[in-house]
């Protein structure tokens, strides 16, 4: 297990590489990684002499394959446990497989059907890599003498060119729903992120309420009081580029996806707003589709209920706006993740990367599923919170400023 964005698939490939093997097969439930394992081979000096092999081409057949040469193979558990017409898939399982890789082994690769064909090919070397290994860790699946972790808190301590990163709770809905009183909003204890964020038929069924919100969020109303903190980038001392390329989660709906960009669209005519989810209209649907729609504009923001939330690289996001109520710690970290990577350009070095969690008590608590999964054995749990607080500092915006939090109150 390692922190997002370090470097697994290079590293598994070294050690492929150090042990003299020949045939390689990376097999994940997260079929968008191909690209990296795929660019990470091609370009690196290392692997000139490695070819890459995708087996969800149905054309191949091990007769095709030139095992004179070393090789990746790639595989997604969805296209070996698809029943697709007349396409044999056998074969793979008898391939000469010197090492299999089990990438993004956070996903889909407990259950029944995945670990059947883990099994199929027998007992030959493994790796399991994620960057979450939260439940993993907690399973005793792995002993520790075979794990080797590498969490964020090192990846900061060790580089002092990885951007750092900043958690921001802020309560704006919440605020927005108290002054609205309506929608079954009227006590605090009725209010939930993903309540205001309901969606059906591709509309928002609180669509005034949500308006609100984002006219607070990025700044749209003109006299405002309280304008300053209610609007992350108001917020002083933060890297006004950052915002330039905006990850933001939805509740997991394609509904809620497709009304926030239509919102979007309307209030915000200067930025280029990118569904990321479904099949709806109009939704990219390949990671490098986003990287050029990028590329093409100054501002934009990608939208989000769960397509690209692991293993893609985007180097220009720098900011991430969480809308959703998820609890699961994986998704969570694997999603502000993607905001992680190095980027330098002439007018910008991101030295930080900011999240900004609009259900302020769940960043609380996935701070502390960190730490949790990061402490040492004997270490208590303030000391492991206080450590990962160094790194990423968790700020808690209290109605007029924002306030640091310690481990006490984590």
């Amino acid at each position: 297990g390692t922190v997002m964005r370090y470097g697994k698939t290079f590293t598994s490939l070294m050690i492929a590489q150090t042990r003299g093997v020949q045939n390689a097969l990376v097999i994940t439930g997260k079929p968008e990684v191909c690209d990296s394992w795929k660019n990470e081979l091609e370009q690196h000096v290392n692997f000139v002499d490695w070819n890459f092999v995708d087996l969800r081409d149905g054309t191949l057949s091990s007769i095709s394959i030139d095992f004179t040469k070393k090789n990746l193979f790639f595989v997604s558990f969805q296209y070996l446990l698809s029943k697709a017409e007349g396409v044999d898939k056998t074969w793979i399982s008898n391939l000469p497989i010197d090492i299999l890789l089990t990438d993004e082994e956070h996903h889909a690769s407990k259950t029944k059907k995945s670990r059947s064909i883990l099994n199929n090919f027998g007992g030959i070397p493994r790796i399991s890599m994620s960057g979450t290994p939260m439940e993993s860790r907690r399973s005793g699946r792995y002993e520790e003498a075979n794990s080797f972790y590498w969490s964020y808190r090192e990846a900061a301590l060790n580089n002092p060119d990885f951007p750092k990163l900043n958690i921001y709770g802020m309560n704006v809905a919440r605020d927005v729903a108290l002054e609205a009183a309506s929608g079954g909003f009227v006590d605090e204890n009725a209010f939930h992120i993903n309540k205001m964020f309901a969606a059906e038929d591709n509309k928002f069924q609180y669509e005034s309420d949500v308006r609100r919100w984002l006219e607070k969020v990025f700044d749209l109303r003109s006299m405002s009081r309280t304008r300053r903190t209610d609007s992350p980038e108001g917020i002083p001392g933060l890297q006004s580029q950052n915002f330039n390329h905006i990850l933001m989660r939805v509740p997991y709906s394609v509904d809620a996806a497709v009304a926030l960009v239509e919102l979007l669209t309307e209030l915000l005519p200067d930025r280029k707003i990118i569904l990321a989810s479904g099949s709806a209209n109009g939704a990219v649907k390949d990671i490098a589709e986003v990287n050029r729609l990028i590329a093409q504009n100054n501002k934009t923001i990608t939208v989000t209920c769960g397509r690209f939330e692991t293993g893609v690289t985007v180097p220009e996001w720098g900011a991430v706006y969480l809308c959703d109520g998820g609890r699961s710690p994986e998704a969570y970290w694997q999603l502000i993740f993607r905001a992680s990577t190095p980027y330098t350009i002439k007018a910008w070095i991101k030295k930080g990367f900011y999240v900004f969690d609009f259900d302020p008590h769940r960043s609380l608590e996935m701070v502390y599923a960190a730490a949790a999964t990061s402490r040492q054995s004997g270490q208590n749990m303030g000391t492991a919170i206080t450590q990962w607080l160094d790194v990423a500092p968790i700020l808690q915006h209290d109605g007029s400023q924002f306030v640091e939090i310690d481990a006490e109150n984590v």
